[in-house]
This record gives C-alpha cells, structure tokens and sequence, in this order.
C-alpha cells in the first residue's frame, strides 16, 4: 500500500511532466464509445493546463476489479459519466484508484483532439 507521501510525490512528477510537456485534457468525441480505455488519459497530477478549467472530478477504481456498490465508480460507471466536448485528465493516482478531472476550454468553447 502506497504512503500519503508516496502518493503526494507521484502526483508531484506528473505534474512536472505534464506541465513540461505541455499536456492537455483528452477532449471526448463523439463515437468514443464504451471500448474506449479511460486510463490513456493525459497523467496531469496538479498541473492545469492554462486555458483550461476543472469543473468536476470523479473518483473511479483504476484495477479493473471494482463493483458498482463500492465508493469509488467502476470502470463501467465511469464510462457513462464522460460527455462529449468535455476533457479529461488524471489529477490524482492512488494504489488502485484515481480521481478524473472533468475540464471545459475556456467556459464551454470545446475543440477537438487533432
């Protein structure tokens, strides 16, 4: 089991990564549907990216293993959460789960991934 500290420190490196690769949210497309992996997205730890704001977060397993009765959303239930237009990013890693954040482009003007 991972330490606060430990986890404070991966969430740490991520952002310094993100924020040094310039990393924005995966914006969500139409057609995206339930095969698509929710876990490829963008590693942001506490960086956010200039532009972009957080307007929700979701706590969701990241194992695989999670049941719809738990605290955290299962993949499943996650995935009926995502909205077209919207990004999403991680912004917290844990041992087995992950917080999302859910973000909008500049108040609602959402643009595509190219």
């Amino acid at each position: 089991m991972l330490s606060l500290e430990q986890i404070i420190r991966m969430n740490n490196k991520a952002c310094e990564k993100a924020k040094k690769a310039k990393l924005i949210p995966y914006v969500i497309r139409e057609g995206d549907g339930e095969n698509f992996p929710p876990f490829s997205f963008p590693n942001l730890g506490y960086y956010r990216p200039k532009g972009w704001e957080l307007v929700g977060e979701y706590f969701v397993d990241s194992s695989g293993f999670g049941r719809d009765d738990e605290p955290a959303l299962s993949i499943d239930q996650f995935l009926e959460k995502l909205k077209v237009g919207y990004g999403y990013g991680l912004i917290e890693e844990g041992e087995f789960q992950v917080y999302v954040g859910e973000f909008v482009k500049n108040g609602l003007d959402q643009t595509p991934n190219l």
